[in-house]
């Protein structure tokens, strides 16, 4: 299995889980591949919807959008690693999430009484959201956690896991159920 990691946190403040949740995978034969967002050339989207229209995951800002495409279509799990900041995912994870966006097409169709994007793409990467909070606030988390599982409804895909650290300053692969 491929394993993506968008790190969203600052300063590789939680550097500590992520090597012990990359060992893990790793020790289980998956490969992994960790993008620290901090260091990543991520502008904000303008809604202009050029990535969806005009160029197809390509952004109007011509940064590392479509590198970060890229690697999630072509992993079987991506998973979203932030801080909780004022209730949700910090600002460098939001972005990245909304830069998704052109893995499917901006036309829609009725699932299940629901009006979801049609696929671009045969196969979808699994979500996983590793949310870490030193709040231990539960509203947050199940907030975002329902965001996140709506979110990969519209990825045409499924959550796979969403983990709360609860406080903890590092968290490990085993507190995470896959």
């Amino acid at each position: 299995m491929k394993v993506l990691i968008l790190n969203g946190t600052h300063q590789n403040k939680y550097q500590h889980t992520l090597d012990s949740i990359s060992n893990t995978y790793e020790s289980q034969n998956h490969s992994v591949k960790i993008l620290n967002l901090e260091q990543l050339n991520l502008n904000y989207c303008i809604g202009c919807w050029s990535c969806w229209f005009k160029t197809p995951g390509k952004c109007f800002h011509n940064d590392d959008t479509p590198m970060v495409l890229k690697n999630a279509i072509n992993s079987d799990l991506v998973v979203f690693f932030s801080e909780n900041t004022l209730g949700f995912v910090n600002s460098l994870t939001k972005n990245v999430q909304d830069k998704l966006i052109p893995l499917v097409h901006p036309y829609v169709e009725l699932i299940n009484g629901e009006l979801h994007h049609r696929k671009r793409y045969q196969k979808y990467p699994y979500i996983g959201l590793i949310f870490m909070d030193k709040a231990m606030n539960k509203t947050d988390f199940d907030i975002t956690k329902e965001i996140y599982l709506e979110f990969a409804a519209d990825l045409r895909t499924k959550l796979a896991f969403a983990c709360h650290s609860c406080g903890k300053e590092d968290i490990s692969y085993e507190d995470i159920c896959i």
